[in-house]
């Protein structure tokens, strides 16, 4: 739709093409503008808000293992060396697990500073211990981990270094949604103590330096064997008897190199490791009472509470750093992970998967929470159910918009049938993401673009939310649609295409 006042322009450009332009070029210009006013609205009168780094003192450690794929190790350095994580890495570790020995020569194209590049050059190779040896051994307070081909933006990992460095967490694991599932579905709970899951590492993962330590301390005093130190990955998150803290992550896959996870082999090796990391938990934890605490070292790490119910589902942002964020079910609440024993992970996950169906996962997986906010409208976070009355979808900034902006709007990018939820919202904001203020504005939609999905066009709709300091919080980082009075919608499906805060600029034509 055209704004009010274009037909006036147009008009007084009748006139001055008679004397400024043969062609009518003025006129042409003016009704293709108008033709495409709603999607000129968002690329002209605003942009996404982003902030400078914030200015401290780095404390994480980013280790990365080096075996068969150095150019893409080399490139991912350049990454972590970047400007734009100086507030975050201290230091860059490279282990080098191949049996040729590198130099700084060989990061060059890396730009890594040589103080803050580390290479260790292992007399043997240790496979996915070296992770923790490295964490184990460093002098910052965390410790960020991937694999040699997987990409973790700056900007994703700004923002979970600063959520991370905020909460009480042992650590926080990204993963592409078919992982993400997979861990989902690996998680197993037997009455009183064992409330546990499994999650990689590999895709990108920051802990704390002690978890390190004591990580490896517990495998000391289990005995593992030479093979099991190797496979460490595959014992960290069940035998910290914790339900592992993962966010959906963009995910950019690198390729090259030999794999050391490949076909049947590689499956079947890493779950018998899962499956011992598993039935050594039931050890741990024998005839219902804890069999092994007593030892300090296996009460560090192990834990012998129930970890606390997690509500929220979380996905970083790719451009900016922000964290989106969904309280909507994304598995059925009849699905149980309750167990006999801990060791029957693998066919729970397994019965799990039956229970959900080929259609279902592919959902899960092709409409993951990640869509909503990787800069990429023809895709979007498609909630697999109903949402209910109390249902939030937020966004952190990660930085108080009122020190630099005086006003926002708050975007979503959607199609028709999710229009009536956001009719029948609250849209409120906060300082710390607990004590929340409603904003009392309503959202004003127009139609933007048509985009492919699914091999057919659909018309998108792009709603802002206008938020100024006078009806927000007095300091505004986290923002919210929270979903009230939805008992009389025909339709309760919700899918977001973009969400994202974007600065207002009140510059006319």
């Amino acid at each position: 739709m055209c704004p009010s006042w274009i037909p006036f322009v147009i008009a007084i450009s009748v006139v001055v093409v008679a004397w400024y332009s043969a062609d009518g070029a003025v006129i042409q210009f003016v009704i293709g503008w108008c033709a495409n006013w709603p999607s000129r609205q968002a690329s002209v009168h605003s942009q996404r808000l982003a902030f400078p780094p914030p200015s401290r003192s780095p404390d994480t450690t980013a280790i990365v293992l080096n075996w068969s794929r150095l150019s893409n190790v080399v490139y991912i350095a350049s990454i972590l060396c970047s400007e734009s994580l100086n507030h975050a890495i201290q230091t860059v570790f490279i282990w080098n697990n191949n049996p040729n020995p590198l130099t700084h020569k060989d990061f060059i194209q890396s730009s890594c500073p040589e103080n803050k590049l580390t290479i260790y050059n292992s007399p043997e190779n240790v496979y996915f211990q070296a992770r923790f040896m490295a964490c184990a051994q460093a002098n910052t307070s965390y410790c960020f981990m991937q694999d040699d081909d997987f990409v973790v933006w700056p900007e994703v990992l700004t923002t979970l270094h600063a959520r991370f460095s905020e909460s009480s967490s042992p650590g926080i694991h990204l993963l592409p949604p078919h992982e993400r599932l997979s861990s989902d579905l690996k998680r197993v709970e037997k009455e009183p103590y064992i409330h546990a899951s499994f999650a990689w590492l590999g895709h990108g993962a920051i802990i704390r330096q002690s978890r390190a330590v004591q990580f490896l301390s517990l495998f000391k005093e289990l005995n593992m064997s030479a093979e099991q130190f190797k496979m460490a990955d595959n014992y960290y998150t069940l035998l910290s008897n914790t339900v592992a803290d993962t966010w959906f992550d963009q995910g950019h896959e690198l390729g090259g190199g030999t794999p050391f996870t490949v076909g049947p082999e590689g499956d079947q090796r890493n779950n018998k490791h899962i499956i011992n990391a598993a039935r050594l938990l039931d050890e741990i934890f024998c005839d219902s009472s804890p069999c092994s605490l007593s030892d300090a070292a296996v009460g560090e790490y192990v834990s012998s509470t129930k970890s606390s119910t997690r509500t929220m589902t979380y996905a970083p942002c790719k451009g900016v750093p922000c964290l989106f964020g969904t309280s909507t079910r994304l598995l059925p609440a009849s699905l149980s992970h309750s167990v006999n024993a801990a060791e029957e992970i693998l066919e729970s996950e397994l019965n799990k998967r039956e229970l959900l169906g080929e259609e279902y996962i592919s959902q899960y997986i092709s409409n993951s929470p990640s869509h909503a906010v990787d800069n990429d409208i023809g895709s979007a976070f498609c909630a697999p159910d109903n949402v209910a009355s109390g249902d939030v979808v937020s966004l952190d900034v990660l930085h108080d918009v009122w020190s630099h902006s005086s006003a926002v709007n708050f975007h979503i990018v959607t199609n028709a049938n999710t229009l009536p939820l956001l009719d029948n919202a609250t849209y409120e904001t906060s300082p710390n993401g607990i004590d929340w203020v409603p904003s009392g504005v309503l959202p004003s939609c127009v139609e933007s673009i048509t985009t492919p999905r699914k091999g057919s066009e659909e018309i998108l709709w792009e709603c802002k939310i206008h938020l100024l300091p006078s009806y927000t919080a007095r300091e505004s980082r986290h923002f919210r649609v929270r979903f009230t009075d939805l008992d009389d919608l025909v339709s309760r499906r919700l899918c977001i295409y973009e969400i994202y805060i974007g600065y207002f600029k009140n510059i006319g034509l």
